[in-house]
Parts: structure tokens; C-alpha cells; sequence
């Protein structure tokens, strides 16, 4: 009876996995948009195409998308001093990617920055289409399904912003996004409360000459992006770090640290920076007082991930290696995947740790690496401290050197392939540190329950069956001659 049930199951499990597929190649199939890239007549320099007297806007992350309504005989591209890729327009509309605007053909006009204008009425419309976050993976599903019926739209992932406003005395501010009419500052077409545009600024990052792409300022408030910050401008203010969409803004004079818009306890300043790269990590470290102290992008809150491993006369030799006394610590990360119900390996869990080597003999530096890294001597020992990191398919951060001959390739002769040759052959052994603490994400896949996917493929295998031409297999029947 076990063998039976366990058969009952593999045989379900088979059935499923099979109507997934069917519904993967369902949906590769019915997309356009290679015929569309392929025959359809681009507009010079834009994002549109016409393609069997219909006209369709390339969405970053969601494809071709039919603009409804577009009058494809009138149609064409908007075009002043210089090419706005993203936008077009006919005879009865102005159009922001695949979204239709209330702006006027025919006295349409570039403010700049993002903004256009008629004479009535400005709109902001986005270079680059955004993710919708409040599409879930159910609503998604379920608007395919929907869609297959001929109920409602297609569901789209990403959308240009589009934003009116009635004012029609705005001009650019600064650079990309900002607009101002002399009283409101506006940041991708809503007000920034309280802002000055008399005295607005991009606040700097630790460099002293780029600007922030997100925090901003006007001597009295601060903002990310379009949110007021609990903090007083000061012109010491700066971003430290960008981290997996995450952003750092640091006051040197208390201490305080912002992620994005959130804003670090106040009772565990002064807080510092210790990893500026991320080569080896997944997250920025903060000393703060009363330990080591991290923000989770995925949980949106700050955690302390242990106590205060450095004495304070630390001196930090690598990029993510530092010294204290007889003690080495290094950064390192790991990633953890697991088997996804979809199939496929699906992100789990991100991994930051700081570990420890002792060093009783000292170290001295022997040279930097040909690549990013350096070579190092500790009594007999040699190693190769790591830069490259692990979008390079480099794991580790410290290896030991197995092979002395070894250190003039890796000061001399190295590329990233003999590096990754080294340590595939074992003359580059990574060194097991004793972790000392770690910061961790944990991912919320958000995967669709096996039920809804098997529901969905079924759906789709009867509209298959229903049409002339199940599933678009006859759009090839002309490469087939």
C-alpha cells in the first residue's frame, strides 16, 4: 500500500510538472515580441515599433506592450533638440512608453528632466519602467488566467511612472527628475514638503564630487527620494554606501546613520562604517554602540548581529581585511539556495560574516596581486587576500598559498581564469576562519502554490485547445518552407 501511495504521488508530482511546462512554453510562445523586434518598423532612436498596424512600446522587464487606442498611421516618435526615447504620439495622444497621457499632441513640448508640457496641464513620465510591488505572484497568476478569457488587460510587472500636474509654470531643477516653479520643489511629479528650490541640492557621497542619485536637501530638510527626513540639513551630511538598492546616508557630527528612509536607533550611536566594499558581502556593517549592527532589505529593520569584535586599534590592510594585535578579521559571505517548487534553484537566505585568524607571527604584505587582491607572509605561511569577489566566481576571501612558485603568477602572470585555475586545482586553499558573527537576509520567494500553477496550466491547455491555432504554432509554419 506504501509503494501504491508513493506511486499515486510521483505520477501527480509528473502531471504537474508537465502542465508547468506546457504553461512556460504557452507563454514563450505567445509572446510577440521577437516577431515584433524582427518585422515590426522601428521608430529611429525610441523604444516603438509597428507591427501589423498596431504599436507597441519595449518595457524594460516586461517586454513589447501593445499601446490601446494608438492611431498607428499618425504615429511617430517624439523628437525636440534632443531624442526622448520613451515617449511618442499620434493625431489624438501623447504616450509615456505604453501608458496614454492627457497631454495634447499638438502642443506637446519638453520641459526637461522628465517633464512635459501642453500649455494646460505637466506630466512626469519615468525614462525606465519600475516594478509594480503591489502585483502580487497570485494576482499575476490570476490576471493571466483572467486574460486568457479575454477579461481584462494583460497583467504588467513594470510600468513607466505617470504623473500630472496642473501647473504649467515648471521648469528643471537640477538634473534628472527635479522640477520646480519657483515655490514647490517636485521630485518625479509630487511636492516635496517644505523644500526650498531656492537653496536645493543633491547631497555628496564620501567622494566629495559625485552626487547622491536619491538624497537631497536645501540647507534646512533632507529627502530620499520624495520622503522628508527627521534629520537637519548640514553641509557635512554625505552618502557612505549603496548596497543592493540600499542607501546610506551618514551624519559625521552625531554619529547617525539613515538606510534609504530609515532611520538607525538613535540610542546605538555614533555609528561607523566597516565594509565599504562588496566584494565579499551581502551587507553593510556598522560599529554602533553596544555591538556590530546591520540593515535587512527584505525585513526593513535594523539588527544587531553580535558583539564588538575589534579593540579599536584596528587597521583595516584590504578592502575586507583588517588587523588587530595578532588577530586577522575578514568579511565573507554565502548564499543560500534551495529547490523551488517551480523547479529551479530559488534564493533562500544571504550571508555575512566576519571571521578571525590568528596571526601570532605577525603578517607582512609581499605585494599586490596582478588582479584585485594582494600576497601576504605570516611565519611559514603565504596567502592571497582576495578583491575580485564573488561576482567574479571567487568564493573566498583568504586563501593560503599551497605551492611557493605560485606567488610571482599571482603577482605577475595572473588572470581571472588562472586565478579560478588555482584554486580549482587546490594550490589555492581557502582558509577556514573562526566566524565571529554573521548578518543575514532571508528572501521571501513569494512562489506561487503548486495548486494555482497546476489551475493556471489547465486553464491554459482548454483555451489552447479551443483555438484555430492552439498555442501560436502556426506563426511558424512559414519558417518551416
Amino acid at each position: 500500500m506504501k509503494q501504491i501511495k508513493i506511486l499515486k504521488m510521483a505520477a501527480i508530482f509528473l502531471l504537474l510538472l508537465a502542465c508547468v511546462f506546457v504553461f512556460i512554453i504557452v507563454r514563450m510562445i505567445d509572446d510577440d515580441s521577437w516577431q515584433i523586434e524582427q518585422e515590426g518598423a522601428e521608430f529611429k532612436g525610441s523604444i516603438f515599433h509597428k507591427y501589423k498596424g498596431k504599436i507597441y512600446a519595449e518595457v524594460a522587464g516586461a517586454g513589447d506592450r501593445e499601446i490601446k487606442g494608438a492611431d498607428a498611421d499618425s504615429f511617430h516618435e517624439f523628437k525636440d533638440d534632443q531624442y526622448k526615447s520613451h515617449v511618442g504620439l499620434d493625431k489624438n495622444a501623447v504616450y509615456c512608453a505604453n501608458e496614454r497621457t492627457t497631454l495634447d499632441p499638438k502642443a506637446l513640448y519638453y520641459v526637461g528632466n522628465n517633464y512635459y508640457g501642453d500649455g494646460k496641464k505637466s506630466v512626469f513620465c519615468s525614462m525606465f519602467a519600475r516594478r509594480d510591488d503591489k502585483l502580487s505572484s497570485f494576482n499575476l497568476v490570476l490576471g493571466y488566467i483572467l486574460y486568457s478569457f479575454g477579461i481584462g488587460d494583460e497583467p504588467i510587472l513594470y510600468k513607466n511612472i505617470v504623473r500630472e500636474i496642473s501647473d504649467t509654470s515648471i521648469k528643471p531643477l537640477l538634473d534628472l527628475n527635479l522640477a520646480t516653479n519657483g515655490k514647490n520643489v517636485y521630485y518625479e511629479g509630487e511636492i516635496l514638503k517644505d523644500a526650498d528650490p531656492s537653496k536645493f541640492r543633491r547631497i555628496k557621497d564620501e567622494s566629495g564630487w559625485r552626487n547622491s542619485a536619491f538624497y537631497m536637501a536645501d540647507g534646512e530638510h533632507v529627502y530620499f527620494k520624495d520622503k522628508l527626513l527627521a534629520i537637519k540639513d548640514d553641509y557635512s551630511l554625505y552618502q557612505i554606501a549603496d548596497f543592493n538598492d540600499v542607501y546610506y546616508l551618514f551624519d559625521p557630527k552625531s554619529g547617525s546613520v539613515y538606510a534609504n528612509d530609515f532611520e538607525f536607533d538613535p540610542k546605538f550611536r555614533p555609528f561607523s562604517l566597516i565594509n565599504q566594499g562588496r566584494e565579499h558581502t551581502y551587507h553593510s556593517l556598522f560599529r554602533g554602540k553596544g555591538g556590530i549592527y546591520y540593515y535587512d532589505d527584505q525585513s526593513g529593520q535594523l539588527y544587531r548581529a553580535g558583539d564588538d569584535p575589534f579593540s579599536g586599534s584596528q587597521k583595516q590592510i584590504t578592502k575586507n581585511v583588517f588587523i588587530d594585535g595578532k588577530n586577522l578579521f575578514y568579511l565573507e559571505s554565502s548564499e543560500i539556495r534551495a529547490n523551488s517548487r517551480s523547479g529551479g534553484l530559488t534564493l533562500k537566505k544571504r550571508l555575512t560574516f566576519i571571521k578571525r585568524l590568528p596571526i601570532d607571527d605577525g603578517i607582512t604584505k609581499l605585494g599586490d596581486a596582478d588582479l584585485e587582491g594582494s600576497v601576504w607572509k605570516s611565519g611559514d605561511k603565504i596567502y592571497y587576500f582576495d578583491d575580485l569577489g564573488t561576482g567574479q566566481l571567487v568564493k573566498n576571501t583568504i586563501y593560503e598559498v599551497t605551492s611557493p612558485p605560485d606567488v610571482q603568477i599571482l603577482l605577475h602572470q595572473t588572470n581571472i581564469q588562472t586565478l579560478r585555475d588555482l584554486i580549482g586545482q587546490g594550490r589555492l586553499v581557502p582558509v577556514n576562519g573562526e566566524q565571529i558573527l554573521q548578518a543575514q537576509s532571508v528572501y521571501d520567494v513569494g512562489e506561487i502554490p503548486i495548486y494555482v500553477i497546476f489551475f493556471a496550466a489547465f486553464f491554459i491547455i482548454m483555451i489552447g485547445t479551443m483555438r484555430k491555432e492552439p498555442f501560436g504554432f502556426a506563426r511558424f509554419k512559414k519558417y518551416e518552407k
